[in-house]
């Protein structure tokens, strides 16, 4: 198939990294390892050529013209923001439960798919070292204090490769993060906070950090950030085995199975 991937800030476009823009790039490599042929558009690229059996829409609200060039349209929503919002016209997938009941539409859950083989443990051990991985600009939850208090060394994570992103989260024993950000460093196996602060809601911090599955690991867990409460997580988490976080994703996050998914769903 032709496939046509959009989203509003997709990869060739200004942004250099962020959720959508890292989703795309991963449908987009493990779709045409299956065979098909794909292109990228958004609003900040030229319009693509020629017609598509599909078009996969992500921000539907910034990209919905693209249902023009293709025979069959599927959309995902990937969050809450109006970016999201399911397109009425559209068959719609979603990226969590918190996600699919926030718009009250029908669809299935399609867990975000992270690529196992590029995001995965370095071969040494990790450095005692609390990384805060965040693809917008981070703000302070006090996480250097957090590090200090646990005899750690802190460090901050944003605006890099997907190459140097992984190697500096296989050296993190402890990451904060949310979204996809979380499921990277979950993947390079990390012990994972999912943490963040974010304009228009302020902390966030789900302290169940497999459990925050249902909730996209957007971190509204419900709970405020307090040092206690993160330097607590912290350690309890230290305590699960080391592979917990690798196992989980290869059960609920592999690219290839919910890329095929997708596919399936598309074409029903």
């Amino acid at each position: 198939m032709r496939i046509l991937f959009t989203g509003k800030h997709p990869p060739g476009g200004r942004a250099r990294h962020g959720g959508v823009h890292s989703w795309i790039a991963t449908m987009v490599s493990v779709c045409e390892a299956l065979g098909h042929e794909c292109a990228i558009w958004g609003p900040e690229l030229p319009a693509p050529s020629g017609r598509f059996d599909l078009g996969v829409v992500s921000n539907a609200r910034a990209t919905g013209e693209a249902a023009r060039w293709c025979d069959r349209i599927i959309g995902v929503s990937h969050g809450i923001i109006p970016d999201e919002r399911p397109e009425p016209s559209f068959l719609s997938v979603f990226t969590s439960e918190e996600v699919r009941k926030f718009w009250g539409s029908p669809g299935p859950v399609l867990r975000q798919p992270i690529d196992l083989e590029f995001w995965s443990p370095g071969d040494s051990e990790a450095e005692n070292l609390l990384t805060f991985y965040s693809y917008r600009a981070p703000m302070d939850l006090g996480l250097d204090k957090v590090a200090a208090a646990l005899g750690m060394r802190f460090a901050r994570l944003k605006n890099v490769t997907p190459c140097a992103a992984r190697e500096a989260l296989r050296r993190s024993r402890v990451v904060a993060a949310t979204g996809r950000a979380a499921l990277e460093a979950m993947a390079c196996g990390a012990v994972v906070l999912i943490c963040d602060w974010r304009l228009y809601q302020g902390p966030l911090f789900d302290p169940d950090a497999y459990g925050a599955m249902a909730r996209n690991y957007s971190g509204r867990g419900g709970v405020g950030p307090t040092m206690m409460l993160l330097k607590k997580n912290i350690l309890e988490r230290m305590d699960d085995p080391p592979a917990a976080p690798v196992l989980h994703l290869r059960r609920h996050h592999d690219a290839r199975r919910i890329a095929q998914e997708l596919l399936e769903h598309a074409v029903c």
